[in-house]
């Protein structure tokens, strides 16, 4: 441990270590290290810090976390459990590396019943620095999955590899070179404009259905209104105030007519073949990826990874508690 007063990051790190003693909530974060995801080495280092950053009891349950021995064989090796570790590799595209459990055996994970749970991973990007963190998975759902960074994940190194390891995971190229932050936010920004509406039906004779997605990024609240009669569909960019007075009326079809139909833009929508919501770009639509569950009871092995980092942490904190009360003595 080096010499003088804790630094920031040290001083966030044992506090995480005394949450963890105490049996307290900590959410996964990502963070610096040295530990190079071009590299196969340092495996051990590898896991022993994700399992310190990742999250710890929360309080409806923690979703699964991919095992360091999840391998077909039960051969010996340097796991918690004292088997195999879980294959690693390195995925990368366009100058960014991210290291994680091999794509096979996320799959084979997702398989017996996980729909969602938490991998770990590394990155670098194009400045050489590395971070290191979880991304919360959830599918495969018609082939599709949905990836998302612990924590804010905004950074641009963070966004690059959510890119990457959504792209492995469903077997394509990323849709944007990862290297260009902007068109990474703007394919973003494009994907959950495109995320469409579901209808619902409504008590009239001419209304089959109906539906209303807010706009993320409206500031005046406005969104997508669909309304589907007699086989066809029609979109507006209304407000959920609209929606609902069309929804709730007496008559939808006049209240339809005047409110929304003579006084709203009109919008183009199709209808997505596999998830039966309109969307109002097509090319960029992804069916949304329900969530699975989190666990009833920890596995072994996250009540194994828990207790090393509580252990590995809580002596972290120790250390630190112990530099602190000297520098005071002295």
């Amino acid at each position: 441990m080096p010499k003088g007063e804790p630094t920031p990051g040290q001083l966030r790190w044992a506090a995480r270590g005394e949450d963890l003693e105490a049996g307290r909530f900590v959410p996964a974060i990502t963070h610096g290290t040295t530990i190079d995801p071009r590299r196969t080495s340092r495996r051990k280092e590898w896991w022993d810090s994700h399992f310190s950053a990742a999250q710890w009891g929360a309080p409806r349950g923690d979703y699964p976390k991919m095992p360091d021995d999840y391998t077909p064989g039960n051969t010996g090796g340097q796991a918690l459990s004292g088997g195999r570790r879980t294959h690693r590799m390195r995925y990368e595209s366009d100058g960014v590396s991210v290291r994680m459990p091999s794509k096979t055996s996320i799959r084979r994970f997702a398989k017996e019943g996980h729909g969602t749970f938490d991998v770990p991973y590394s990155v670098t990007g194009e400045d050489g620095k590395a971070l290191s963190g979880w991304a919360r998975v959830s599918g495969p759902q018609n082939g599709l999955w949905d990836v998302q960074i612990a924590g804010n994940g905004s950074n641009a190194t963070e966004l690059a590899a959510r890119e990457i390891i959504h792209a492995t995971l469903e077997g394509r190229r990323p849709s944007v070179p990862v290297s260009d932050v902007n068109a990474i936010v703007e394919q973003r920004r494009r994907e959950k404009r495109a995320a469409g509406v579901p209808v619902a039906e409504v008590k009239s004779t001419w209304i089959d259905g109906t539906g209303f997605a807010a706009d993320p990024e409206a500031k005046d609240g406005s969104g997508l209104m669909v309304m589907t009669t007699n086989g066809k569909k029609y979109g507006y960019k209304a407000t959920f105030a609209d929606y609902e007075a069309v929804r709730d009326s007496r008559s939808p079809g006049a209240t339809f007519t005047a409110r929304i139909k003579k006084q709203k833009e009109r919008i183009n929508v199709e209808q997505c073949p596999s998830c039966q919501w309109f969307t109002p770009d097509i090319e960029a639509h992804r069916c949304q990826i329900r969530r699975g569950d989190v666990e009833s009871t920890p596995s072994t092995f996250a009540q194994s990874a828990r207790g090393a980092a509580t252990t590995a942490l809580g002596r972290f904190a120790q250390r630190i508690s112990g530099r602190q009360a000297d520098r005071q003595a002295g």
